[in-house]
């Protein structure tokens, strides 16, 4: 299950608790973050904490958005690799 999504400004998507801090922490251009609603615990709570410090604004959504988000960027890489 997804927990967090980030867009960043160079169109990539990032997956995951720790990806996304780390990207945060490095500096990455955020375009959009999302984060699943009712996601709990404390990686979770200090990514949140992370956000207020750097002022990022994240979106709560439900788990079948990220899932979409996350299957769109499979079927991209697919794609992209039978292209090569």
């Amino acid at each position: 299950m997804t927990n967090i999504t980030i867009y960043t400004m160079d169109s990539n998507l990032i997956f995951g608790i720790r990806p996304v801090a780390e990207a945060i922490e490095a500096g990455k251009q955020i375009e959009k973050l999302y984060i699943r609603k009712g996601a709990e615990g404390q990686l979770m709570q200090e990514l949140k904490d992370l956000c207020m410090r750097h002022r990022l604004h994240y979106q709560e959504v439900p788990v079948e958005k990220l899932n979409r988000l996350k299957r769109g960027e499979k079927l991209e890489k697919n794609r992209q690799i039978r292209i090569k």
